[in-house]
């Protein structure tokens, strides 16, 4: 998100910058997106050079984004507003800003393009903290690796740039995630993982005798609850959505004119789920995970 992300190719510029993040405890992913934000917004006239404390953010500029990272680890002047994340500082330069910012609940979205995977447009939207590509095995299951494995059900191949299915593929890619994040399991290394694999070493661990299916559903509870926990928040369907930008088809590279069906998914999504119109649980799927306790806190 420091380099290509900002038409950037110095190296040592990026590396500097990833360092300037993490030493200051701050998200590279978001750190990049906020800044690919202010320079699109200077391109466009939304934002002045002197708003911008003096900084003339252009694309490719290595100076001007860690001048930027500086600002807004020190919350200097413009860094303040930038700290913020690109949510709100969008919402402050006005709505065609908005409509720039490519986050989701206030998550910043990583380099992972749902144009190129489907399925992640989804993943993102109903992702419990936002676009976070950690929350899901769509990646993976989208581009055919070794998971999905053979025994959890699912009606593939699957094509890469088509929403045909990706709705239950993204609902069983986050219940493998949300096990995988539990076991704290990479999922840079998931894929290193057979089915038998990861039911023995969750058996072993846990002792409960495990199948794939037992193990899937404990990542259906997880999901479920943590929905739960999100509604009690005061966020639901209305916050399942899809960022503009991914609405609009890039022009070239392997992914040219490709853009998801996001309605196609989520309406499948949500059928899965037994999520009403407006994406809230249904007691009918909480007593069917057996979290009854759950449909009582959330009234339904």
């Amino acid at each position: 998100m420091m380099g290509s992300n900002l038409m950037i190719d110095n190296l040592a510029s990026i590396a500097l910058a990833n360092e300037m993040c993490n030493k200051s405890g701050i998200d590279t992913i978001t750190m990049g997106e906020v800044i690919a934000l202010v320079m699109e917004a200077q391109e466009k006239g939304l934002l002045s050079v002197d708003e911008c404390d003096g900084v003339a953010a252009a694309w490719g500029d290595p100076d001007a984004m860690l001048k930027l990272i500086d600002m807004a680890a020190k919350k200097e002047g413009f860094g303040a507003r930038m700290a913020e994340g690109s949510k709100k500082l969008a919402e402050e330069i006005g709505p065609e800003a908005a409509e720039m910012a490519v986050q989701v609940r206030g998550l910043d979205a990583p380099a992972h393009d749902p144009r190129a995977f489907h399925g992640f447009s989804l993943a993102y939207a109903t992702s419990i903290r936002g676009a976070c590509h950690c929350a899901s095995m769509n990646l993976y299951m989208e581009a055919g690796s070794s998971v999905p494995h053979p025994q959890i059900d699912l009606d593939g191949p699957f094509e890469e740039q088509s929403s045909v299915g990706k709705g239950y593929l993204t609902a069983r890619a986050q219940e493998l995630g949300q096990i995988l994040n539990s076991a704290v399991v990479c999922l840079l290394t998931a894929v290193a993982w057979d089915t038998d694999s990861l039911v023995t070493a969750m058996n072993a661990v846990t002792g409960w005798g495990l199948d794939i299916d037992s193990l899937m559903r404990i990542g259906e509870r997880i999901w479920t609850v943590k929905r739960g926990i999100q509604a009690l928040y005061g966020s639901a369907g209305e916050d399942d959505v899809m960022p503009p930008r991914y609405g609009q088809a890039v022009k070239e590279g392997p992914h040219e004119g490709s853009v998801p069906d996001f309605d196609l998914m989520k309406s499948e999504y949500y059928e899965y789920r037994k999520l009403d119109e407006n994406g809230r649980l249904s007691r009918g799927k909480c007593e069917e995970l057996d979290l009854v306790f759950l449909a009582e806190k959330l009234g339904i």
